[in-house]
């Protein structure tokens, strides 16, 4: 447990995100993170994978069905040196700009952060790739409705995912999309379709921005909802700031 391990490690990361979500992210088991699209459920897995990796040194590996490894790696980049992904697209940086981002390069260069763009990994080889590394900090599945259209796989594949978690003990993340036009803020019965896995999945966490439904609301800030946690400590909240430049939450 990371937690246990390494308790300043913490300490030492809080200015730069929750470490209430870090030490949640880094218990083993296996986590569901959803919300509706375009919440930035991606951008707040990136930005725990980014501080565990830079951190702690521990491997990260992210499998992304939704995106490309060049995609992935760009949208770090701005996470690490805080710049506009837009101005970094069209190259519209000044000087200071891509100075940061020369120095985030070396840095993303660095550490033990893996992207694995295929789209048609089985959970069976992404089950090997993780037992070619001494040491797994978390692992990030990225996204499950893409790699499954229908509940019934859907279910089948959290339940390898599950046994794959608990049999390495390592933490293992998996992002979905819930629908969610209304502004509420999610709940279980949006999952109702996952009910059969509910009983391997350990944590279920909720992203909701009252800015993503009302531009009148207070910008940046977000809310990580634990709606379900099997490892003693009960459902929560954890509030978190949004940067929408750059793509990334602190």
């Amino acid at each position: 447990n990371l937690a246990e391990s390494d308790p300043d490690f913490f300490m030492e990361c809080d200015a730069d995100f929750s470490m209430e979500l870090q030490k949640l992210m880094c218990e083993p088991g296996l986590m569901l993170l959803s919300g509706p699209p375009e919440m930035g459920c991606t951008s707040l897995a990136l930005s725990v994978a980014l501080c565990l990796a830079k951190h702690h040194r521990k491997t990260v590996l992210y499998f992304t069905s939704d995106s490309t490894r060049e995609a992935m790696i760009r949208r770090l980049l701005c996470m690490e040196a805080r710049v506009d992904l837009d101005a970094l697209w069209d190259r519209f940086l000044d000087d200071a700009g891509w100075e940061r981002i020369c120095a985030a390069a070396d840095t993303i260069k660095s550490i033990p952060l893996e992207i694995y763009d295929d789209p048609l990994l089985t959970t069976e080889e992404i089950a090997q790739i993780c037992g070619k590394h001494d040491s797994v900090g978390l692992v990030v599945i990225d996204r499950l409705q893409t790699a499954a259209h229908f509940p019934a796989e859907e279910n089948r594949i959290l339940a390898q995912l599950g046994t794959l978690a608990e049999r390495e003990q390592i933490p293992v993340l998996c992002l979905n999309t819930i629908r969610g036009g209304d502004g509420k803020v999610p709940d279980m019965w949006d999952l109702r379709g996952l009910r059969p896995s509910f009983d391997v999945i350990d944590k279920v966490l909720f992203l909701h921005r009252e800015d993503y439904f009302d531009p009148a609301a207070e910008p940046g800030k977000a809310t990580c909802y634990v709606r379900m946690n099997r490892q003693g400590r009960g459902t929560k909240q954890i509030e978190l700031q949004w940067l929408p430049e750059c793509k990334v939450f602190r």
